[in-house]
């Protein structure tokens, strides 16, 4: 299964990729799994890119990485996709 973190850059004003984004790939080599770290460009484009990975269709945990925008943003790019 695919791990994918979509990532706000500007969460945790503007730490978050910098701090978290190393660590998230630390961790997931760590452990041997299938990831992929997305940086967002601008609002609402994490629920763009979150839908077209749901669509296909492959078993995927898709991490929101920032504030509640990001969540918002995220699940409703997931959301009607049974993987």
């Amino acid at each position: 299964m695919k791990h994918l973190f979509i990532v706000n850059p500007m969460a945790g004003k503007g730490k978050t990729a910098a701090v978290a984004v190393p660590e998230m790939e630390r961790a997931c080599k760590a452990r041997g799994l299938d990831f992929e770290i997305h940086i967002t460009s601008g609002p609402g484009e994490g629920e763009t890119y979150a839908r077209k990975i749901a669509e296909r269709g492959e078993p995927v945990r898709i991490y929101a990485c920032g504030g509640d925008g990001t969540l918002y943003d995220v699940v409703n790019g997931a959301i009607g996709h049974d993987n």
